[in-house]
């Protein structure tokens, strides 16, 4: 829709004025907008609103005035319903103006990262600060802390980073070896408290890594299969690894192979799914086990399995009764009249027969 965040940024200036022209398309009907605490500030130029693909442009006027930190103008577009029409769900793009307001005084903005390991390697936390303020900061660091996810006065470790000076609007990064080479398998939580400037000026941030191990686990298979047929199971592992990994698995029953699925890459710390056709024609109703073997980067794990083999499942039909038409009742009403009168002649020839 328009250039890059880098060519959108400005730094305050009172009365600067910035200009940007945007070309938005993609749909027949398109109205423009702009909104963010810049857009008082700001003119927006379309001539043909709520028409097809077109150009518009911006016209922002900066105040006299602007508290310290970032200010944004949203620029975009939304698809229009034509008039007398519903629209579900409407296309829609944005692209954003930045201005930064330096501060006198030390300031920064910072984010913490750390790497996933493995078991018996040790990780890598990294502090990026950005400087906001006019002048240069001495003596910025962090204070790492690694602690349980869940408790974090659970600390397996305390470390301190590099330091550095940052120039106005400068970018740097602090960083530590984690040592989580005794860690078990797990997530952990990284703190990371930046210093800067004065004495009491910190900034706090939080992250979170993982330690793997080199091996897969099942989280849930098809346990339940239907007798005399060829049943579709499926088996959901996770690798455990920080690491991708190939993974293919194979089933055996009484020690005989049943199958072997197709070989699937699994991302570090994902799920997959995987599935095999189990023949029950065999087998008895009732549990039956089974071992599982998953194969993966040279290695082998295996899991017990059990299936419960029931019996086919017979869908029901119920046919209604069909209820009876006004002409059935009459018939039967006929026939039942035409029966009492028989009775009555027979009757009737019978008592004449008799004082004869």
């Amino acid at each position: 829709m328009g250039p890059n965040l880098d060519e959108r940024t400005y730094i305050f200036e009172p009365g600067k004025v910035i200009e940007h022209s945007f070309k938005i398309s993609g749909s027949p009907h398109l109205e423009s907008y702009i909104k963010g605490d810049l857009a008082p500030y700001a003119t927006l130029i379309d001539q043909a609103q709520n028409s097809s693909s077109r150009s518009i442009s911006i016209k922002l006027v900066l105040p006299e005035e602007l508290s310290g930190g970032k200010h944004y103008l949203y620029v975009g577009c939304m698809e229009a319903a034509p008039k007398g029409v519903m629209m579900g769900g409407r296309a829609a793009a944005q692209m954003m103006i930045r201005v930064i307001n330096l501060f006198p005084e030390p300031t920064i903005e910072s984010k913490v990262s750390a790497k996933d390991s493995a078991i018996g390697s040790n990780s890598e936390a990294t502090v990026t600060v950005k400087s906001l303020s006019k002048d240069i900061i001495n003596d910025i660091y962090s204070e790492i802390k690694v602690v349980d996810l869940e408790n974090s006065s659970k600390v397996y470790s305390e470390l301190t980073t590099n330091t550095i000076s940052l120039n106005s609007l400068q970018e740097g990064s602090l960083k530590t070896i984690l040592p989580s080479a005794e860690l078990k398998r797990g997530t952990y939580k990284v703190i990371a408290k930046t210093h800067y400037g004065y004495k009491d000026d910190v900034q706090v941030k939080k992250t979170s890594f993982r330690v793997g191990d080199n091996n897969i686990t099942l989280n849930s298979y098809t346990s339940k299969l239907e007798e005399k047929k060829i049943n579709k199971a499926s088996f959901t592992i996770r690798n455990e690894w920080n690491e991708p990994i190939n993974c293919y698995l194979e089933l055996l029953i009484d020690g005989k192979k049943i199958g072997t699925t197709a070989t699937k890459k699994i991302s570090p710390f994902t799920n997959s799914n995987f599935e095999l056709f189990i023949d029950t024609d065999d087998y008895d109703v009732g549990l039956k086990k089974g071992l599982l073997k998953g194969y993966y980067e040279g290695k082998v794990s295996e899991f017990e399995v059990e299936f419960n083999i029931t019996k086919e499942q017979l869908p029901e039909t119920n046919v209604p009764k069909k209820p009876e038409s006004a002409l059935s009742k009459y018939k039967v009403l006929i026939v039942a009249n035409i029966l009492v009168i028989l009775l009555v002649i027979i009757n009737l020839l019978v008592l004449m027969k008799k004082k004869k």
